[in-house]
């Protein structure tokens, strides 16, 4: 007798005929290839479920299906049984020569690491010894490498070696080999060369990072300064010889580049760059691999993903759900894709694939925060920034130890910025016993650390010279600026007051284009080390010209210390966007008086906004304000320093402005709105060194709402002129701003001017909010 289809089905199965869904107390089997996911399992299980005597009875859908016997159970729970189930291949079985033996390889010992192939002894065949790999019938001390890549690496999953200190906690999910040593000819990576014993002793890999520093925690740190051991020379780069970092990162668990993360450290760091490439060794104070926590911070490191290739078989068993397992595994090694930190495709970079994963959601904001403390970017001042960042954790700030015979008089980079202007300098020169310069340079090459310029005249009119500007900024020869003629150099103090063993620069000429020191050094160094030794202080242009980290000194004599200059930083600011940044010094000059020294750049204080330096006292009420000036630096006509009574610190404030300018008199100047337009009264020329007012004494008188500007060439108190009409200006409400103010008018350039005699008068009854000032005679009415 023949039944129809659905009758036999109905005689075979009366169970679940009329029944709701399958039979969960049934167990099956589904297989799928590609990657353990939630789409992957509902393919297979969809297939299964098409079935009509699987679903017969059913008329719930394949996903609906798989949900309910799913229950609580996650696709993610369902991957990790997989792999959790999967017996890894022993790591220290690689070697086979235990886990002390890997241990000691992974912090860059063992005779993996530590030898080369030698003739020096042979073999009994008369081949060389301490072969890494296998060559023809010569088996290499790693033979094992090849044959675990051949097998394991690809074919396999290797142990996560995470009873090593190396790997046991990798917070970053990410690892970082760095090398700095080859030892493997004839693979066209590093220097190695054959014969061995002559040309692979201290050899390095290819160089594909700078070095910033390794933290060794308790027992110090070490830093990597600039030399000149890399590439041909090139004073940029890093004093820490070549070195070749490489690495790879993971996603959170369950994920292929998780899961076989212990082949990819295998790969990397046995396989592919020891075995492949020759490239051994730790850098001193860090392992030679390990978790990227531990390891050197460095600019980048190239990168390795894995490309996986899996099958797996899913069991539901009834009560007890889900099982997995893997059945076919194959495992592609290539360079990283990722993202860089400008969103563009970038490759074989850690930094940009540690980014695709979290732009990916495999890996957590923080993880991708740490790992950008450790590769810290490409860009030439990144590892400058970091290593100074590390070092003012520790308690430790840049400079330079030196003794009360050393007035710093310019500074840039790690000493910090100090300039103190021509006006200042040529006062403490005067004063040097030798007239000697000190110059110190951190970045430097050796030779040109530390070395000192003598002036060659017992006499000269330093006014008229600019020998600050000449040796922290000028690229020409100048008046009072010409080696042999106006200083010469020294590579010490003593040889300097003794005046042996200048430098001779006319074995290369004295480079007035590169800056001071010209591109000439001692004799008996190498003069491709006297290139690139200079400094470049103020060039908005190209303000990375030169050396970064330099400091200028002027000698000082002891025995009269009580005597001479001393430079005190006076607090002031900078008023609008100024291209270069001013200060204010101030120095005693005996009997409660004192000197002050002011530069600045900045547009103008003019139109609508202002662009200076201020020097100021905050007060309430009239005032009235009085300074001599007694010398200005002008870098236009109308380079203005004077003065000022202002109603705030923003740019377009109301303010009074008594000022002599660079060529064009002395004026009183003044905005009466906020962001309104400026106006002024000229009166007297000041250019001539014959006029009275060549050296004006100014002063400023805010009473009430009304400003007044007078003009003196004695100061003495029947010795004053008005400048212009009193001009009516509602400023202090309750609140001013009083003090000294001066702008270049010429952006990028910075003038200078000297007050002597400095003082502020308020007329109110209250406490004075004083600051230092030149004989400031401050007095309240």
């Amino acid at each position: 007798m023949k039944f129809p289809k659905l009758s036999l089905l109905g005689l075979l199965l009366p169970s679940i005929v009329n029944a709701q869904c399958y039979d969960k107390n049934r167990a099956f089997h589904l297989s799928f290839e590609g990657a353990c996911n939630y789409e992957n399992l509902l393919k297979a299980f969809t297939t299964f479920w098409d079935d009509p005597i699987e679903s017969y009875g059913c008329e719930t859908s394949a996903e609906e299906e798989l949900e309910s016997l799913l229950g609580n159970t996650t696709i993610t729970d369902i991957c990790r049984s997989a792999y959790e189930s999967y017996e890894p291949f022993p790591f220290a079985n690689i070697a086979n020569k235990g886990n002390d033996f890997v241990q000691t390889y992974f912090n860059g010992g063992t005779d993996w690491n530590e030898e080369y192939e030698t003739m020096y002894p042979t073999d009994a065949d008369g081949n060389p010894t301490n072969r890494l790999r296998t060559s023809g019938d010569q088996i290499g001390d790693a033979f094992r490498v090849k044959n675990i890549y051949d097998s394991e690496a690809q074919y396999g999953m290797i142990e996560w070696p995470d009873s090593l200190t190396n790997f046991d906690q990798c917070s970053t999910n990410a690892v970082m080999c760095c090398w700095p040593k080859d030892r493997q000819a004839n693979d066209n990576n590093g220097n190695c060369n054959s014969p061995y014993d002559t040309n692979c002793i201290d050899k390095d890999p290819s160089d594909n990072t700078n070095l910033c520093y390794v933290d060794m925690k308790s027992s110090g740190y070490e830093l990597f300064p600039f030399d000149d051991e890399n590439n041909n020379n090139n004073p940029t780069d890093r004093g820490e010889g070549q070195v070749h970092c490489h690495g790879f990162a993971w996603a959170d668990y369950p994920e292929p580049s998780s899961a076989y993360k212990g082949n990819n450290l295998f790969y990397v760091s046995m396989y592919d760059h020891m075995s492949e490439r020759g490239y051994v060794k730790n850098i001193p104070g860090a392992p030679m691999c390990a978790c990227s926590e531990q390891m050197p911070i460095v600019e980048r490191a190239d990168c390795t993903q894995m490309d996986v290739d899996e099958a797996f078989k899913i069991t539901y068993n009834g009560a007890e759900g889900f099982s997995a397992e893997l059945t076919e595994i194959y495992v592609d090694f290539n360079a990283c894709q990722g993202y860089d930190r400008f969103g563009h495709k970038d490759n074989n970079d850690l930094w940009s694939y540690m980014n695709r994963l979290y732009r990916e959601g495999k890996i957590s904001g923080d993880k991708l925060s740490f790992i950008s403390k450790m590769l810290v970017g490409e860009h030439p001042d990144n590892c400058d920034i970091a290593t100074d960042r590390f070092m003012k954790g520790k308690g430790y700030v840049t400079g330079y130890d030196h003794s009360s015979i050393w007035e710093p008089v310019a500074s840039k980079g790690k000493f910090g910025t100090e300039y103190v202007g021509d006006f200042a300098f040529n006062k403490l020169i005067a004063e040097s016993p030798n007239k000697i310069i000190r110059r110190v340079c951190a970045d430097c090459y050796e030779a040109h650390q530390d070395i000192y310029i003598k002036r060659t005249k017992t006499s000269e009119d330093y006014n008229a010279l600019d020998i600050l500007h000449n040796l922290a900024n000028e690229a020409s020869k100048k008046a009072g600026h010409e080696w042999g003629v106006d200083f010469e150099i020294y590579s010490s103090y003593m040889d300097a007051r003794e005046g042996k063993d200048q430098w001779n620069c006319t074995l290369t000429g004295y480079r007035y284009d590169k800056y001071f020191p010209g591109e000439c050094g001692p004799q008996g160094y190498d003069q491709r080390s006297f290139r690139k030794q200079g400094a470049r202080f103020f060039n908005p242009q190209h303000y990375h010209e030169g050396r970064d980290d330099v400091k200028f000194y002027v000698e000082r004599d002891i025995a009269r210390s009580g005597e001479q200059t001393e430079l005190l930083r006076v607090d002031s600011i900078d008023i609008g966007g100024v291209a270069m940044a001013g200060a204010t010094y101030e120095t005693p000059m005996g009997e409660g008086t004192s000197r002050l020294y002011m530069m600045a750049s900045g547009s103008d204080i003019w139109h609508h906004a202002d662009e200076f330096q201020f020097m100021y006292s905050e007060t309430e009420g009239d005032v009235e304000l009085i300074a001599n000036i007694i010398d200005m630096k002008h870098k236009s006509k109308w380079t203005k320093g004077g003065l000022m009574v202002r109603d705030t610190l923003e740019p377009g404030s109301k303010h009074c402005f008594m000022f002599r300018s660079g060529a064009s008199g002395v004026t009183l100047q003044y905005r009466t709105e906020t962001n309104g337009p400026t106006h002024a009264f000229h009166m007297y020329e000041t250019k001539s060194v014959t006029s009275p007012y060549a050296k004006p004494w100014v002063k400023l008188v805010k009473s009430g709402t009304i400003c007044t500007g007078f003009i003196s060439a004695t100061g003495e108190e029947d010795d004053w002129e008005r400048i212009g009409n009193p001009v009516h200006i509602n400023i202090g409400d309750p609140t001013e701003y009083i003090g000294l103010a001066l702008t270049a008018q010429n952006d990028g350039q910075l003038a200078e001017m000297t007050v002597d005699d400095y003082e502020e008068t308020y007329y109110q009854c209250s406490e004075v909010n004083s600051r230092r000032g030149a004989r400031r005679r401050t007095s309240v009415i």
